[in-house]
């Protein structure tokens, strides 16, 4: 969407939406009604011969351009009793007033076992199972889509005028704006898309083209997990934790059963939906869907989604209908969108096996289309052999009941299946795949027809408002007098400069860049960032400030060089600190990284593990606690990383440095004056026998990581971006002191491993894990900074996340460890945990709820495990428990704030 509209509310979330149907010459029209004579709301219209399929207006109408022949054409709505009508196509136009019947659904026969489950969910297990299936059912299909979007503002806030004055001058209150358009849509598996926008109409002001966006609609499967996110779909691995399910009957169509399941949410929440969805007996697949729900703050929506049989035993979406009324900062209004699709080529996915229960139900049908007895058993076939995961989804589906347990496995198992299939015909590289799974294009006669040409052509009729919108800018345009081409006055006062007083102000404090000649570089200048000015016991009060210079070596951006010096000024130590620090990428294939850092500045203990420099200075100026120790450190450092190998990485660090110890140089703080102390700058460590003394140390570390079938893409500057894995990424490192190199006083030998890993198991469900552990095995002489230090939280309020590998509940710097050490962090995210079924909690759509686990032994140490409950998105809130030895240690809060966003 373009930034200059920004500021409309919600008037452009949805407009660019969706598209297009066929072009023909005779027409089919009519109303759909009730028998009380009332518009049906969502009915639709499918004609079988023609793969194509479309929805009636608000008002019942509809209107269908076919070419001579005889058709097959079944109107239908969820709740009404189906018509198939065989209609005649001529020259002339055909009107065909259709009036559905209520239909009542009649009940199955069902054994009441000792659960007393109500069928639906028995009906919904297998739907579930079946849906990986059928989302990867089809390997390609072309087709022709109409799209309608229409666009009702009802209110517009005061601030949104003022803000956007200039560009809602063409958007009126109480007004209605429409966009339609015409569109070819190709399909190619596994996920590529072509959309070329061939006709495009409307009222809409400042019109982008028509459909940009209508791909969004049309290629989101019901039967993915994630296809109404942020909301739960009830085909998800998770539904049966958030939804109840009613049986409330079933209808025969077309020689099967229709069976008709309420979703009932089990709480209240905006993550949650309510109303219908329509599975096939025997064939487990959707036949069509009526959902309502919530966007999280936005507004409330619905969807209908009516499939067709487009192909022998295929079923794919041919009409979708979506109201949305929305309100957001005092804005208002109501988004209408419908389409109509029409299949044209259709080819099955044989690369997928089809289950045998399914090849029977197919077998049956089409025995009792030609009026025969069905088979009771499956009729032997052609078809490839079963692999291990057919047989194990085969022995899945011969049972008659199947539990949620068996249910869930089933889908992944399905999902495995097709997913093997996938992994067959691609390579780790998914650059195609992700660069060409969307392509659009917009016919250069696009905008060429007139109002004629749409009145005849549109599936879908105009509502009363939205024929008022065309009018309104049909009398709009021919109002608009041609530009003049008079030349501009130029007595005109040409608009006053800015004062160069402000304008060096801007660039002082929000920065600005300086380019250096047409292949000199760029110098970049950040402005005045809060991260470099603070206040810590031992420099007092500090202001520091960067450049950066940056500069690409080839026309793509996978070949650069940056340098950035800093210089801060410690002003109660009155020193003044600095460092460089110039990096190299090169080798893009392979990831190459080669930095160089040398300075000299006041570094924590803890290293790149320890808390944040606003942190402390908040801590310390506000309530009188300097967390953070420090030493000077003069030092030179080298470092390269690069692939030897896809998904293994080598890095190799060089370290020099000249360790100094401090003392505090300042006791300020604005409270607590007189009933705190500062600690003195000294660690408090179990380990620490001996005073800290001044060093030097001359180190090196290796490490190596890896990560077994690492998908990856080639960017636009032709550098690799790691993408994914379903395996964990193993690293193991080696850290060592040089005695005597450079003058070091360092002597000792780190050996460490550790396993990590990221698992969804659901919609906004995963697991992490991280285990791991090191040890010293040479430690003749170990300085305090050369410790394995782990990450603690001692503070109640964090910038960092309170899920990150560490600890949240022990000192800084007590437990590192100079000896041995293992640790372990578990981590589990839902929506739905606990404090999200409870009524105030409920309807937080955004938030997440978490359950994690912590493990640390170290000689100090022995067997410490903490218990934490978060919850939150961006922000979090914990609440942690620690044992020791299995024993009660401590109970702890902890608030984590992103402000890293805003002062860094």
């Amino acid at each position: 969407m373009p930034t200059n509209r920004c500021c409309y509310f919600f008037l452009f979330i949805c407009y660019w939406l969706f598209a297009g149907t066929v072009v023909c010459a005779q027409t089919l029209k009519g109303r759909i009604t009730a028998a009380s004579g009332e518009p049906v709301m969502g009915a639709s219209l499918f004609v079988k011969e023609l793969k194509l399929g479309t929805a009636a207006n608000e008002d019942g109408y509809y209107e269908l351009k076919m070419p001579e022949g005889t058709y097959t054409c079944v109107f239908q709505c969820l709740g009404y009793e189906t018509q198939p009508h065989t209609v005649v196509m001529g020259q002339a136009t055909v009107t065909l007033d259709i009036s559905l019947r209520e239909k009542a659904y009649e009940i199955k026969e069902v054994i009441i076992t000792d659960k007393r489950e109500d069928p639906a969910y028995g009906i919904m297990r297998r739907a579930i199972a079946m849906a990986p299936y059928y989302m990867n059912q089809v390997s390609e299909y072309k087709a022709d889509l109409y799209v309608k979007g229409s666009l009702h503002i009802e209110k517009i806030s005061r601030l949104v005028k003022r803000l956007a004055k200039d560009e809602l001058k063409n958007f009126k209150e109480g007004n209605t704006y429409v966009e339609e358009s015409f569109n070819e849509i190709e399909f190619n598996t596994p996920n590529k898309y072509k959309q070329k926008v061939l006709k495009k109409t409307g009222s809409m002001p400042q019109q982008d083209g028509g459909g940009g966006n209508a791909m969004g609609m049309i290629t989101i499967s019901v039967y993915d997990p994630q296809a109404i996110e942020p909301s739960i779909s009830p085909l998800s691995s998770s539904a049966f934790a958030h939804y109840n399910f009613r049986y409330e009957g079933f209808i025969e169509e077309d020689n099967r059963v229709i069976n008709k399941i309420k979703i009932i949410p089990k709480h209240k929440g905006k993550q949650l939906v309510s109303g219908y969805i329509y599975i096939a007996d025997n064939y487990w697949n959707v036949h069509s869907l009526d959902i309502k729900g919530q966007f999280p703050m936005f507004g409330d929506y619905s969807v209908q989604v009516n499939f067709g049989e487009v192909s022998e035993n295929v079923w794919l979406p041919v009409s979708h209908r979506i109201n949305f009324n929305g309100s957001v900062l005092g804005n208002k209004g109501e988004f209408r969108y419908t389409s109509s699709l029409r299949y044209a080529h259709i080819t099955e996915n044989t690369a997928i096996r089809k289950p045998d229960a399914l090849l029977l139900a197919e077998q049956q049908r089409k025995a009792v289309q030609q009026h025969e007895a069905p088979p009771q058993i499956l009729a032997e076939t052609k078809s490839a052999p079963k692999s291990k995961t057919s047989q194990k989804i085969e022995k899945i589906l011969e049972k008659e009941n199947l539990s949620n347990r068996e249910a869930y496995k089933l889908a992944r198992l399905m999902q495995k299946e097709a997913d093997a299939e996938k992994k067959k015909n691609e390579g780790l590289d998914m650059s195609e795949s992700i660069y060409q799974e969307y392509k659009r294009e917009v016919d250069s006669a696009a905008n060429r027809q007139d109002t004629a040409y749409w009145a005849k052509m549109r599936p879908v009729p105009l509502m009363p408002d939205e024929v008022k919108s065309y009018q309104d800018k049909a009398a709009k345009t021919a109002l608009v007098p041609p530009p003049s081409s008079e030349p501009k006055d130029s007595t005109r006062k040409a608009s006053k400069p800015q004062n160069k007083f402000i304008s060096t102000s801007k660039k002082v404090l929000w920065g600005t860049n300086i380019r250096l000649g047409k292949n000199g570089g760029m110098i970049e200048y950040r402005g005045l960032k809060p991260s470099r000015i603070g206040f810590n016991t031992v420099d007092g009060f500090f202001v520091g400030q960067e450049l950066t210079y940056r500069k690409n070596f080839t026309k793509q951006k996978g070949n650069r060089l940056s340098v950035t010096p800093e210089a801060i000024w410690a002003i109660n130590r009155r020193t003044v600190m600095w460092n460089v620090n110039a990096n190299l990428t090169y080798a893009p294939l392979k990831r190459g990284n080669a930095t160089l850092a040398f300075g000299q500045k006041s570094t924590d203990f803890n290293g790149q593990r320890g808390m944040y420099p606003f942190e402390n200075t908040v801590a310390s100026l506000f309530f009188r606690r300097n967390y953070m120790k420090l030493y000077e450190q003069t030092y030179v450092q080298a470092s390269n990383n690069i692939d030897i190998a896809n998904g293994l990485q080598l890095d190799v660090n060089v370290l020099y440095s000249k360790r100094t110890m401090l003392d505090n140089h300042s006791d300020y703080s604005f409270f607590y004056r007189d009933s705190r102390e500062y600690s003195p700058n000294i660690p408090q460590n179990a380990e620490l026998v001996c005073p800290l003394t001044d060093h030097t140390n001359t180190s090196f570390t290796l490490n190596l990581h890896y990560t077994p079938q690492y998908y990856y893409r080639i960017d636009h500057n032709k550098r690799k971006r790691m993408l994914k894995s379903d395996f964990p990424t193993f690293h193991i490192g080696w850290r060592k002191g040089l005695k005597d190199v450079f003058g070091s006083d360092s002597n000792y030998d780190l050996l460490y491993g550790a396993v990590i890993q990221r698992i969804e198991t659901g919609f906004m469900q995963e697991f992490k894990y991280q285990v791991g552990g090191g040890a010293f095995v040479n430690r003749e002489a170990v300085f305090f900074p050369d410790f394995y230090h782990f990450r603690t939280l001692e503070i109640p309020v964090t910038m960092g996340s309170v899920e990150s590998p560490g600890f949240n509940l022990l000192e800084y710097y007590r437990y590192s460890t100079s000896d041995k050490y293992v640790m372990a962090n578990l981590y589990y995210t839902a929506p739905f945990l606990i404090l999200k079924y409870l009524p105030f909690f409920n309807n937080r759509a955004l938030w997440s709820e978490g359950l994690q686990l912590g493990y640390l032994y170290t000689p100090e140490m022995k067997n410490y495990f903490e218990l934490g409950y978060t919850i939150g998105l961006i922000w979090q809130a914990g609440v942690f428990v620690g044992f020791e030895n299995f024993s009660y240690r401590s109970v702890g809060f902890r608030l984590s704030l992103p402000l890293g966003l805003f002062i860094d």
